[in-house]
């Protein structure tokens, strides 16, 4: 932190002047102890200069002497209570020792004392932040960027309450920002995962290297970039990422469980599933392995022995609440896969409760408020197919989005259509569903279309950026089953695919799925039934609104039982000439990220048809659904 000490004491003691003047140089030089030997000597002269009492603090706190730097900075807010750089220094030191809500008062009182001062804000918004007080973190930040729009600590703060704030596409613009003015490594590892996600992967690996330029020891940065290089099939030069990662100290298991579901993106089954029994072997108490191998396979009496070894980690009383969750998960499926029905159920139903109380989902969820949003969504969408709508429309037809209630068969579609050379694929965006709230009032009945030409163009260079080269581009995120209508007023030339498959199907692969969605209905079946219903209503209405030709229903069913006729009728919406090559989406060489990895590599099955009679016994609320 740097001041002018000459706003503190007006008439220096020449004496003074000339040891802070060396006590400087020798600090910038590294040389603290001659620097704090002159500063305790000008303290000797003068005990209450607040140039000195600041200048030794800072020096005390550069060779980890934190209580002696707040024992002075103590002393010049005695003097001078409202002395900004003092008031910053106690923020930092009381943040760094876990003392958020003690340091909060001291970065308000900077704020007020000079607020041109860009760097309280960041110090005030870093407290709240930590106090979990992200909204009004962020405005903090904000006021420092008004400031100071070149301020990097602001940009990483805001980019980090957005992220709380679950506005990734914000957050992700903050923090390229942030790294645009300083590159630290962390932040470079995060515009490396953004742009893995969009699968702009050289640039993912470019920035990568860059974290390891300036941080070599960086395990992070060696460690995912050995998992991107192992995702692109580029094992050669993985390699040495890997073994850098554990020459580094990173945790051996970790490292190998890393590697085998880099492995399993890629579609190397056998491989990654190696990688997870060499991690089994060393740490056979470690849930991560197990769980890996049940995703990558399906469970057959070979497998008992291994089955036999997960249920005593899981069982273990000292076993950790995630283990427990996780490989609860994992039992169900493998005693599915053996046919153990009861069994399953079993353990799907302890794995469900155990998350549900952990993530404190009773709390979360609120079934009023999703009724409520329903009919407001269905009186408004009514409204405006009555009436009209204003506002500049985007004419482009790049997205084809595929969407529907999650587990219903969006991935599998996606492969399928990402088959053909004109379609690109980009995931699952959260971009409108993010921006939703700008677009629409549904309380107030009211879309506000003129504010998405900006936002529509935005998007769909961001799908560009993607699949670059492509006619259209799919975005499969099942969420945005919930605003479809908002969708096509976006893009009236878009096409709309929605999956739908058996209720109860659906419902019980919601339940036997470790979901990593923040949906909080997810491990409860009452409300999945209460959640199922409201997305049914919802879907009917996309029904009457959209236009045929622009809003397609596929079933999941008629896919995996009449898969030519299925796929024909899915290139044809789409206006594209017909590919065999869509009639193989195991064979798709994109990587899939999302729970079905294991499933679209394989050849499309019928096992999973009609797996609710298999469960029948134990359905329990998801009977509700059959109706």
């Amino acid at each position: 932190m740097a001041y002018k000490w000459s706003t503190m004491n007006r008439q220096p003691d020449p004496r003074v002047q000339r040891w802070l003047a060396e006590a400087w140089k020798a600090n910038q030089e590294g040389r603290l102890e001659d620097a704090d030997g002159l500063l305790v000597r000008a303290l000797s002269l003068n005990p209450n200069d607040l140039r000195t009492l600041l200048a030794s603090a800072t020096v005390a706190y550069r060779m980890g002497r934190a209580e002696t730097a707040m024992e002075r900075i103590q002393r010049i807010l005695a003097i001078e209570p409202n002395l900004p750089p003092a008031l910053n220094w106690m923020t930092v030191l009381l943040l760094e020792q876990g003392r958020a809500e003690e340091a909060r008062p001291y970065a308000e009182r900077s704020t007020r004392a000079d607020p041109k001062n860009e760097e309280s804000f960041s110090l005030l918004g870093r407290c709240l932040l930590e106090l979990r007080r992200n909204d009004e973190a962020l405005v903090q930040f904000d006021r420092g960027l008004a400031i100071r729009p070149s301020d990097a600590s602001l940009h990483y703060g805001r980019a980090a309450a957005l992220e709380r704030l679950n506005r990734p596409s914000d957050a992700e613009m903050s923090w390229r920002a942030a790294v645009s003015i300083a590159p630290e490594p962390d932040g470079l590892l995060k515009v490396a995962e953004f742009d893995r996600g969009l699968g702009k992967v050289e640039d993912a690996i470019k920035a990568c290297r860059r974290a390891i330029g300036k941080s070599p020891d960086h395990l992070g940065a060696h460690r995912l970039l050995a998992r991107i290089l192992t995702e692109e099939g580029r094992m050669d030069e993985a390699t040495p990422y890997w073994e850098r990662s554990l020459h580094l100290g990173g945790d051996p298991t970790e490292v190998t469980v890393s590697h085998a579901y880099a492995l399993l993106t890629a579609g190397q089954f056998d491989k990654g599933i190696s990688e997870f029994r060499r991690a089994i072997e060393t740490a056979p108490s470690r849930w991560e392995p197990f769980q890996g191998i049940v995703s990558a396979k399906r469970f057959s009496e070979d497998d008992l022995p291994l089955l036999a070894q997960m249920k005593a980690v899981a069982d273990d009383q000292n076993a950790s609440i995630d283990a427990k969750i996780n490989l609860n998960y994992s039992l169900g499926k493998a005693f599915d896969n053996l046919g153990s029905y009861h069994d399953a159920i079993d353990r799907f139903d302890l794995a469900n409760r155990l998350k549900y109380e952990q993530a404190g989902l009773a709390n979360t969820f609120d079934a009023d408020a999703l009724h409520q949003e329903t009919k407001d969504k269905i009186r408004t969408f009514t409204s405006v197919h009555a009436s009209g709508t204003d506002g500049e429309r985007h004419p482009s037809d790049t997205p084809i989005f595929v969407l529907g209630m999650m587990r219903s068969g969006t991935t599998l579609v996606e492969q399928i259509l990402t088959c053909h050379p004109e379609v690109g694929g980009s995931g699952e965006q959260p971009f409108w569903r993010e921006w939703e709230p700008v677009l629409a009032d549904w309380k107030a009945g009211k879309l506000h279309l003129d504010r998405a030409r900006d936002l529509s163009e935005r998007y769909v260079r961001t799908l560009k950026t993607i699949a670059p080269g492509k006619r259209f581009i799919v975005d499969k995120n099942p969420a945005n089953c919930m605003i479809a209508g908002l969708l096509h007023l976006v893009y009236p030339d878009a096409k709309i695919i929605h999956t739908i498959r058996h209720p109860v199907d659906t419902a019980l692969s919601i339940w036997m799925t470790p979901m990593q969605t923040v949906a909080p209905f997810v491990c409860n079946r009452t409300h999945i039934v209460l959640a199922y219903r409201q997305y049914r209503e919802l879907a009917e209405l996309w029904r009457r609104f959209i236009p045929a030709d622009r809003y397609m229903e596929v079933s999941y069913e008629d896919i995996v039982q009449d898969r030519e006729k299925s796929t024909r009728a899915l290139i044809a919406f789409c206006g594209l000439d017909w590919d065999e090559r869509c009639m193989h989406p195991e064979q798709n060489l994109r990587a899939v990220k999302t729970p079905s990895f294991w499933q679209v590599r394989q050849p499309i099955y019928t096992s999973s048809l009609e797996r609710w009679r298999r469960y029948e016994p134990w359905l329990g609320e998801f009977r509700e659904l059959m109706h």
